[in-house]
């Protein structure tokens, strides 16, 4: 098992990643995807959620790729899964986001 320490370090390098490839939805969705797994670690949602508008603003640039909502929807249901982080998903527009996410990746899976 990897400790939470090495998972906050990997996440540290990973976070901003999310900003630098917010235009590329080919990187982007590779970078959520190892963001998902980091955010099973407590230090990595630490990490993921003192970034938030990275995320949010992600999820807005892409509201019709499958894998960048998929992966993001992730990454925000996991942070939320920690009570001390639900208010600051909120103020950062996650929720919303999330359920918008939701909508589009459930319509999508129907077709």
């Amino acid at each position: 098992k990897v400790s939470d320490g090495v998972m906050q370090e990997i996440a540290i390098v990973v976070a901003p990643l999310i900003r630098e490839y917010a235009e590329d939805a080919d990187v982007l969705k590779d970078v959520l995807r190892l963001s998902s797994l980091l955010c099973h670690s407590k230090k990595g949602m630490e990490v993921f959620t003192s970034d938030l508008e990275g995320l949010v603003l992600a999820m807005a640039v892409f509201p019709e790729s499958l894998d960048v909502q998929k992966w993001a929807s992730r990454v925000l249901s996991k942070l939320v899964e920690s009570p001390s982080n639900r208010e600051t998903v909120v103020e950062a527009g996650g929720i919303s986001r999330l359920v918008t996410a939701l909508r589009f990746v459930g319509h999508v899976e129907e077709v």
